[in-house]
């Protein structure tokens, strides 16, 4: 049949792609999970995060939160889709962000990172989509780090350099010592190496600018927005020369773009 799956000879195995390994048994693979997720964002929007439904109805859907349809989304996506799939990628990561919303900054970089590595390895690292999640995952690091400066962070003192809109941003836990020693406590099991936080963070955004830089040119407004945040970043991580660098570079070739275009 023109456009649709190829019809199997009797004993023939089918050869999926890699990672997209799936029970396809329907003729719209994931109608249902799309729609898990549409609901799952639209109790997000309301506040509605709770991830288990009251144990007297445990599965009535008027009683899920946010968290219990799109748990229900990615195990869909897996058992019908493959784990590899971009759309089991795209719900991984729709569960983190999920978890970002409610400040929960290490649980996200899990899924995130999961479905990032995913995209990475089926659609390329510089793909629109995952330079998408590569921010998602980046602000993942940049919180959690910052979270462990406390007062002592740059982005404390001057919160004009944080890389999240303040208004998008969960509960502040800076200003007492005590709330923010009690808010790393409930964030996370085990304190992330704080190395590993920065040259995580250094690198994808580092990268994120380079790829649009390449793609869209150095004066596209997302090209800035990306070096800007690159910027932010390696003065989160106290490499203010550096960023004075980058920051200068950015400058000089937006003042060439602009005296070019005025000939």
């Amino acid at each position: 049949m023109p456009g649709g799956r190829k019809k199997l000879e009797q004993g023939e195995v089918p050869i999926p792609m890699p990672g997209r390994v799936g029970h396809a048994s329907r003729e719209l693979f994931n109608i249902y999970e799309h729609e898990l997720e549409r609901m799952a964002k639209t109790r997000a929007a309301k506040g509605d995060f709770a991830a288990h439904p009251p144990a007297s109805k445990p599965l009535d859907p008027a009683n899920f939160g946010a968290e219990d349809f799109m748990r229900r989304a990615v195990g869909g996506n897996v058992h019908h889709m493959g784990k590899g799939h971009p759309t089991t990628l795209l719900s991984y990561i729709e569960q983190g962000r999920l978890m970002a919303q409610q400040g929960r900054w290490q649980e996200a970089e899990s899924w995130i990172r999961i479905g990032h590595e995913g995209l990475c390895n089926d659609i390329g690292p510089n793909h629109p989509t995952t330079l998408n999640v590569a921010m998602s995952l980046a602000e993942c690091l940049e919180e959690q780090y910052d979270q462990q400066l406390g007062p002592e962070s740059p982005w404390f003192s001057d919160p004009a350099l944080k890389n999240r809109p303040a208004a998008s941003r969960s509960a502040e836990v800076h200003g007492d010592a005590a709330v923010v020693r009690a808010e790393l406590k409930l964030n996370r099991r085990v304190k992330p190496d704080a190395n590993g936080l920065v040259r995580g963070m250094l690198t994808l955004r580092r990268d994120i600018a380079m790829a649009l830089e390449e793609q869209e040119g150095p004066t596209h407004a997302q090209t800035v927005e990306a070096t800007t945040k690159f910027v932010n970043a390696l003065r989160l991580a106290g490499h203010n020369e550096a960023a004075d660098d980058v920051r200068s570079s950015m400058e000089a070739a937006t003042a060439t773009a602009t005296a070019q275009g005025g000939r």
